[in-house]
């Protein structure tokens, strides 16, 4: 199922940075990693996300990312000791910027930018993390810890983010055949609204619903969500609009 294949992601990516940085250190100078903190990294995790870490430079020089930068990769993120940005190429060639914030109002704001050099700018430009609330504390984030706070992350987001992109796709395909089959109906002379289509299509969802869940759980071959919604609500609202158009047209019929 899917969070077992996140799960597994989870646990390549934790083996990764164990491999490249020995593991994660948490303390008042920053994010560092575990092994040599003052040697750059530049690694892939899994699915091509790039990790640059770059060190605080020593004499005041100014950091820099490697020339092969991004080298084929079309997300990542730049992580220094007291800043983190999450980068993405846009099919323009540029590249849209969100900078790990605690500034609550600049939480999940972007910038584009049209060069490495100018990525690297706007991140140097942003406020420093404020690692040094942390005081005297410092945490050590081997893979096994790093692989245990990716499920508790999981358990706390994916099933609220698996229910919003269900209820979109289920709204979605409401829409979709509900507008269908009130557009097959126009020249019918008494056709129902589009509103009262659209919640007979609700209704006639639940089932396909009920059976789509269902076998995402058991984990069964061959089907899917998606696919089952489809097929039954289909089927289900054709049958249920012919039973009202007849019983519309024999009201007698059920006396």
């Amino acid at each position: 199922g899917v969070c077992s294949r996140l799960a597994g992601i989870g646990r390549a990516a934790a083996e990764q940075l164990q491999a490249q940085c020995g593991g994660l250190k948490l303390s008042a100078r920053g994010l560092d990693p575990l092994d040599s903190p003052e040697k750059p990294r530049d690694f892939l995790m899994p699915g091509l996300f790039r990790v640059n870490y770059l060190p605080a430079p020593a004499g005041g020089a100014a950091p820099s990312l490697p020339k092969s930068f991004p080298e084929g990769s079309v997300r990542g993120v730049v992580w220094m000791p007291d800043r983190i940005g999450v980068w993405g190429r846009t099919g323009n060639n540029t590249y849209l910027l969100s900078v790990v914030t605690a500034q609550t109002a600049r939480i999940g704001e972007v910038r584009e930018v049209g060069t490495p050099d100018e990525l690297l700018s706007e991140l140097l430009r942003s406020p420093a993390l404020p690692w040094d609330q942390l005081g005297e504390e410092t945490q050590i984030f081997t893979a096994p810890r790093l692989l245990a706070v990716w499920k508790v992350l999981l358990m706390i987001g994916l099933p609220v983010a698996l229910l919003f992109e269900t209820l979109f796709q289920v709204l979605l395909y409401v829409m979709m055949f509900a507008v269908v089959f009130w557009v097959m109906s126009l020249r019918r002379p008494n056709r129902r609204p589009l509103r009262e289509v659209i919640v007979l299509a609700v209704y006639a969802g639940f089932p396909a619903m009920l059976i789509g869940a269902l076998a995402v759980a058991l984990d069964l071959p061959y089907l899917e969500f998606n696919w089952i919604y489809v097929l039954g609500m289909t089927g289900y609202l054709m049958v249920v609009m012919n039973r009202l158009e007849r019983d519309r047209r024999n009201p007698a019929s059920d006396v």
